[in-house]
């Protein structure tokens, strides 16, 4: 039997793991735009209440890839507005919210396709936080992925709260409850909780790809980050919100090594021709 490191026994803290010991929790974004998913567990949708400004048929190709969808209120009145606009017919499986946005003639089209339009009229929780309650109301769902689509664009403390609910409703360190994606016109961005990440940063499909520019964003508390793969990469570096912060970065490499003492955003861009 290997003999442990006297130092181990006197202070009663355990070895640091060797490299190849570190757990490390891989991403490969992009391929909830795959048409034939390779890494990606099955997906819901959710859909928040801002423009939808992607071309059409990324849209399309998300839907056909996940295996539930729900609109947040006004988020109905985007995905209507979409359909219009495209003569596409892109479904959910409920609306759910306070309703206070859903605009009546949207209400109308969605009931006529047999949607269920459910109201909660709870104060004390958002439309977003709704949703994603009812996605996970069904055991087959409560630890599924969701891709948040929207959410960022329009008043700041409605996008706060939508980035406040990444943390929320992925407390677990294992990810456990499932994985969130958000998903705006111009960007991907997901929660890296404490540990070693490995993100698959050059990636895409047809008619969209990750972008270049990286951000690593510390939005609820401190953290110490170390980076591999990125155009400035830093080792051991103190950032918070108020002081110095990853923004702006760019990608080098195939794979992007992220280690993070707390919680943190990743964020990175998306290159989408004709938008």
């Amino acid at each position: 039997m290997q003999e442990r490191p006297a130092s181990e026994y006197q202070s009663g803290i355990p070895a640091p793991m060797t490299e190849d010991q570190v757990p490390v929790t891989k991403w490969q974004p992009a391929d909830i735009f795959s048409a034939t998913p390779k890494n990606h567990q099955p997906f819901a949708i959710l859909i928040l209440n801002q423009a939808l400004r992607l071309p059409a048929a990324v849209y399309s190709r998300l839907w056909a890839s996940s295996i539930f969808k729900v609109a947040a209120d006004g988020g109905a009145n985007r995905l209507h507005d979409l359909n219009t606009r495209n003569m596409i017919d892109l479904s959910v499986d409920a609306v759910i919210g306070d309703l206070d946005s859903l605009l009546t003639e949207t209400r109308k089209y969605w009931e006529s396709k047999d949607v269920p339009v459910i109201h909660d009229p709870d104060q004390y929780s958002t439309d977003f936080g709704k949703a994603v309650k009812f996605i996970r109301s069904s055991p087959s769902r409560q630890a599924i992925d969701i891709v948040v689509i929207g959410g960022l664009g329009g008043r700041v403390d409605q996008g706060m709260a939508t980035l406040s609910h990444l943390y929320t409703f992925q407390p677990d360190p294992a990810y456990s409850s499932g994985r969130m994606y958000l998903l705006s016109s111009e960007s991907i961005t997901f929660v890296l909780k404490t540990g070693t990440h490995k993100i698959q940063a050059k990636e895409g499909f047809d008619g969209i790809k990750l972008g270049k520019h990286v951000g690593i964003i510390p939005l609820k508390e401190p953290a110490i980050i170390s980076t591999e793969g990125l155009e400035w990469d830093v080792q051991k570096w103190e950032t918070e919100v108020g002081g110095q912060m990853s923004t702006s970065n760019h990608v080098k490499e195939e794979l992007v090594m992220v280690e993070t003492s707390k919680d943190v955003l990743f964020t990175i861009d998306l290159d989408t021709p004709g938008t």
